[in-house]
């Protein structure tokens, strides 16, 4: 599921390009290119059945880069890398037992670390578009 999602993400992404030559020239933009970037690995994340905490380790690079390229620093952005940094650090440290329990309070830190994984898809996915109207 996680590629032929990453594959159609990056098709419409060229078929938007093909038919709106004007959003072209975001593509030179280091914001856009990183974002686009961001989006196809928060893509794959999100996707797949397993979240391993290299993941995030992918992700702290452009998540330290991005959300000061634009004019306006992204505390959206900022906010959601925080929160899944930080709830994976406390999942695999400290309540990894509690998920194989099945612990509520594990199950919960869990599913709000996906809940922003999958926030900060499609708040970066919706950017890629949105970006090259600006």
């Amino acid at each position: 599921m996680g590629f032929a999602l990453l594959a159609f993400f990056q098709l419409a992404v060229g078929l938007y390009f093909l038919a709106k030559p004007a959003a072209r020239r975001s593509v030179f933009d280091p914001a856009w290119v990183l974002g686009f970037i961001v989006a196809c690995l928060l893509l794959t994340i999100a996707s797949q059945r397993v979240f391993s905490p290299q993941y995030v380790v992918w992700l702290i690079p452009a998540a330290t880069v991005l959300p000061v390229l634009r004019e306006k620093i992204d505390w959206m952005a900022i906010a959601l890398f925080s929160g899944i940094v930080v709830l994976t650090f406390i999942e695999f440290d400290y309540e990894y037992e509690g998920l194989l329990r099945f612990d509520p309070v594990s199950t919960v830190l869990l599913a709000a670390r996906n809940t922003f994984v999958v926030l900060a898809a499609a708040m970066f996915a919706m950017r890629t578009f949105a970006f090259s109207k600006a």
